[in-house]
C-alpha cells in the first residue's frame, strides 16, 4: 500500500436507541475533546464501521479518533478515544472502538 493510501478501519458496537440518527467520526492530533471542526465523516445509524484513508498525507504524529452517536435532536454521546500513529510506516487497523 502506498504511504498516502494508509488507512485505519474503526469498528464499534451498535448503539440501541429509538431516536439514533447517525454516527459522526472525529479525528484530531491533540487528544482533546473533539469539536465539529474535527469531524471527518458521517455514518448511517445502521452501520458500525468507518474507513479513514489517506493517513500517509497527514504530518507524522499521533492522531485520535472518536465516534459520536447522534440522536434526532442533535444530542451527542461520545466514545472514548483511540490513537493511531502516522509516520514512515503509516497504516494501522483498529478492530474495536467502544462507547464509554
Amino acid at each position: 500500500m502506498a504511504q498516502g493510501n494508509a488507512e485505519v478501519r474503526l469498528r464499534w458496537g451498535r448503539v440501541v436507541a429509538p431516536d439514533l440518527s447517525q454516527y459522526v467520526v472525529y479525528r484530531n492530533g491533540t487528544g482533546t475533546s473533539p469539536t465539529e471542526l474535527d469531524s471527518v465523516g458521517r455514518v448511517a445509524s445502521t452501520d458500525t464501521s468507518y474507513l479513514s484513508g489517506g493517513l500517509g498525507r497527514l504530518p507524522a504524529g499521533t492522531y485520535y479518533y472518536w465516534v459520536g452517536a447522534v440522536d434526532s435532536l442533535g444530542n451527542r454521546g461520545l466514545s472514548s478515544s483511540v490513537s493511531v500513529v502516522v509516520g514512515a510506516h503509516a497504516g494501522a487497523s483498529v478492530s474495536s472502538l467502544d462507547f464509554g
